[in-house]
This record gives structure tokens, sequence and C-alpha cells, in this order.
């Protein structure tokens, strides 16, 4: 009987350092927020993008000040010139640079004599000033992606004859302290320390917000990772 070559199982490319982001931060809206998470792996503009939808998001859209603000004071200022990728490059079929959702620049913030260059050209952030500047799409540097965080409706009833009620946002707007990858043999998981101090029921309500829950360990290894994720100030 002729024999089956044995099934393999297909690569699965992660694009994200396993060490999760450097830094993260919660950027709030009316209906809803995005946590900007800021990576240090140097990558190129496609592979950064790659990254962060794998993380279920896309590259940073700046369009305010604010919005540019908080990209530049996410980063590290210990090397002027390792500035962050965002999610603006030059669009071939508009001929002009246009975010990842296909929105125009609306909000700008170039330093002089840019943009520079227009076709495989992406758009840096410099921490030093906040200016904006392009680079070869296949330059390896630091990059910020957003990652979506639906907030629940507030419920107002009507008429007003109850109170209404309040949604409880159990973390904390700064997002996680530290973050890093657990893989397994399909899949991974983002292990996340707060440093917020929390009751053991809020606690698991924020994980449970953030899509997930507390932490489970069922080896040696996830209780090696538990430690060493933690704080080493405080006894």
């Amino acid at each position: 009987a002729p024999t089956a070559a044995p099934s393999r199982m297909p690569t699965i490319t992660n694009f994200c350092p396993w060490t999760g982001p450097k830094a993260s931060t919660l950027s709030r809206g009316n209906e809803s927020s995005v946590v900007i998470e800021y990576f240090t792996r140097f990558t190129a503009w496609s592979d950064a993008r790659l990254c962060c939808q794998q993380r279920g998001g896309d590259l940073v859209i700046i369009t305010n000040a604010q919005q540019n603000a908080l990209a530049r004071l996410l980063q590290d200022n210990e090397v002027e010139t390792n500035n962050a990728w965002v999610g603006l490059s030059y669009n071939e079929d508009e001929e002009a640079y246009t975010w990842v959702d296909g929105m125009p620049v609306t909000y700008s913030k170039w330093g002089e004599s840019q943009p520079a260059g227009t076709t495989d050209k992406g758009v840096l952030v410099r921490w030093t000033n906040g200016r904006w500047t392009t680079s070869d799409k296949a330059e390896k540097r630091h990059f910020l992606c957003s990652i979506p965080k639906t907030h629940s409706p507030t419920i107002t009833m009507a008429p007003s004859v109850a109170p209404t009620a309040t949604v409880i946002d159990y973390c904390p707007w700064a997002g996680p302290k530290a973050s890093t990858v657990s893989r397994y043999n399909e899949s991974s998981l983002i292990i996340e320390y707060f440093t917020k101090f929390s009751s053991w029921s809020d606690a698991r309500g924020c994980c449970m917000q953030r899509g997930g829950d507390l932490f489970v360990i069922t080896n040696a290894e996830e209780n090696d990772l538990a430690m060493q994720l933690q704080d080493t100030e405080v006894v």
C-alpha cells in the first residue's frame, strides 16, 4: 500500500521581537482608545508594519500635535539617530504621502527640506524634536504600533429615571510596564506586567478587558518568566 508523505506544519513568521514592546501607553478617544507600543528592534518599515498587524493594529497614525508628542516622548533618547517608523509612506498611486489607512496628511510636522524623495520612502518621527523625516523603507529602525482598544459604551436610560451606568476600566491608563512573548508550538501569548496595586479580582478584570486572563503557570520555564518580568526594587 502506498505510504503518505508525513505532513509538515507550515512555518509561521513572527515579525515581532520575543521581548514585546519596550514601552507602551494608552491614548484615549471619546468612544475608543489605542495602545501605542514602542519597539526598539531595528526593523524595515514593511516588517515593522507586519509586526503591528500581527498584534491586531498597524503602524501609528498621527493626526494632531498631541499624538505627535506622544510618538516622540515614548521613544528612547539615548542615540540621536534612533528614530521610529510611523504609518506614513509615499503612495505611488496617489503620488503623495498617505497613512496606512489610506487617508491623506491633514496634520504634519515635517523637518527642514522634508519630505525628501518619493519612491520606497517611509517616515520617521525624531525623538529629539518630534519632526518628521523620510528614509528608505529598507532601512532598519525602531517603530511605533497602534493597537485599537474598544470601550464598552456608557448606558443611559431614557427617560432618565435611573442613573447612568458607569463602565469601570480596571487597567491603568499607562498600560503595562513591561511585556514579553511566550511562544508555543502553534501560537504565542503576550505576558504583560502591571505595577498598579490591584486586588486579585480587579487585576483579573483588567486582564479580561484586554482579551486575556491572569497568567497561568504550568511549568518551571513559565514560572521563571513570571519572576524575571517583575520589578526588583522592593522585596
